[in-house]
């Protein structure tokens, strides 16, 4: 008879207390002027300015994603009732009280341009373009106004995605002069999540790090906010927003050096950290940071070393725009999910779930001849231990699972020099 091991909120002292948080400043500048991304697991940062843009396109591939630079007080307004023939001749005169357009933070491509799509009832409807099923283009159909900092207003249309890889679009002056035609390839940044567009200097702008060397983008944009009972505007504010593949835990009145809990639900909103981790206190003219609010940050990747380990942060100061610095206590943890140290590289387990037989597999760079193979079970009881040989290169270590119940446990194989953990769930 199968025996189903119920998981214990509370995570065992023997492999999850382990954190190494370090304060760390994020430094965005007076006024905000620069964007910081951020890896949470190394504390590397990488600025870029976000003054100089105004559009951004998506680099992913079947996404038709162009953002605005919102918090840089760019604005889009869709002209109604015109399609994209009559760019030249279309009327002007009352653009203000055009539909404006915003992009959506809880996904990178819910933008102000796709946001007038229909979504499952057309899914060849972009928003500003249809797909065409036998060119595989998608084909602009709509025209806007925007609005770029200091009040230049022009008109903009986005003329086609070629083959899921080349936007073109044009823009000029409301009253048609200086018109431009542009173009972005996107193809040549498929390791970037957006490449930009300035519509003054007229130049593409390769501002992004490297998608995989960073995890949050603080940055300014603009999200609903209550301005009243039951009222809501657009306003300018400083978050964090998160790559593709990261998901958080926003871990509130709790202490903060509390350890991860598994019982908490990551969530994949691109804004699931954002920007409410401060308030002003308009009595005292001063930011106000929490002081019980934590946030867990991890990679969804499948089969990959970082998808199991967890980074903390804890946000402890705010500069506002004076220096635009953000004061955190971070780093990664030792979750007992997976464990990572320099000797030591995670490749996996299989079978995984295990039924009478699991293999346990690492890179190591050291050699070992005294490590210990320990199997942990949820409530941090060792119902395994066993001397293993641990040799420089890939280990291929076997375990019997036959005589441990099933359920999820944590295998760990230590060294002197460190330690490597993985997940294991064992079905009897």
């Amino acid at each position: 008879m199968k025996k189903i091991l119920i998981l214990s909120s509370i995570l065992f002292t023997t492999l999850v207390n382990a954190q190494i948080l370090k304060v760390d400043t994020v430094v965005m500048g007076p006024g905000y002027i620069n964007d910081v991304y951020y890896n949470v697991f190394n504390a590397q940062k990488q600025e870029a300015t976000n003054t100089d843009w105004h559009l951004a396109f998506s680099t992913q591939n079947r996404s038709a994603s162009i953002r605005i630079n919102s918090g840089r007080g760019v604005k889009l307004y869709r002209v109604p009732n015109a399609d994209i023939t009559a760019f030249a001749t279309f009327d002007t005169t009352n653009w203000k009280s055009f539909p404006e357009l915003h992009d959506m933070n809880f996904n990178w491509n819910r933008d102000a341009f796709t946001s007038t799509a229909p979504g499952f009832s057309n899914p060849f409807d972009f928003g500003w373009g249809d797909y065409n099923q036998t060119s595989k283009h998608v084909v602009g159909d709509s025209l806007y106004i925007i609005v770029l900092p200091g009040g230049v207003v022009k008109k903009l249309a986005i003329d086609t995605l070629l083959y899921d890889s080349v936007f073109t679009f044009r823009y000029a002056n409301i009253d048609n002069s200086d018109m431009k035609y542009g173009s972005v390839n996107r193809a040549n940044y498929k390791n970037k999540l957006f490449i930009y567009q300035s519509l003054l200097s007229d130049l593409v702008l390769d501002k992004e790090p490297v998608d995989s060397t960073w995890q949050l983008k603080f940055t300014r944009y603009t999200e609903l906010v209550p301005t009243g009972p039951g009222t809501f505007d657009w306003y300018p504010v400083i978050g964090a927003l998160s790559n593709r593949a990261v998901e958080v835990v926003k871990a509130s009145g709790v202490d903060t050096n509390a350890p991860f809990n598994p019982s908490m639900m990551f969530k994949k909103e691109t804004n699931a950290l954002g920007s409410d981790w401060k308030t002003f206190d308009n009595g005292t003219n001063a930011w106000v940071l929490e002081d019980s609010l934590v946030y867990f940050i991890r990679m969804n990747r499948k089969n990959t070393a970082d998808s199991m380990v967890i980074a903390k942060i804890v946000f402890t100061g705010f500069g506002g725009a004076a220096n635009g610095n953000i004061i955190l206590n971070g780093g990664a943890m030792n979750t007992g999910l997976n464990s990572i140290t320099s000797n030591f590289t995670a490749l996996g387990v299989y079978p995984n779930p295990a039924k009478t037989n699991a293999n346990i597999i690492f890179n190591s760079i050291i050699n070992d001849n005294n490590a210990a193979m320990i199997v942990y079970n949820m409530n941090g009881q060792q119902v395994f231990n066993n001397q293993v040989v641990v040799k420089n290169g890939i280990n291929t270590l076997g375990l019997n699972t036959e005589n441990i119940h099933s359920g999820l446990y944590i295998v760990k194989i230590e060294t002197n020099t460190g330690s490597v953990s993985f997940k294991l769930i064992i079905n009897e």
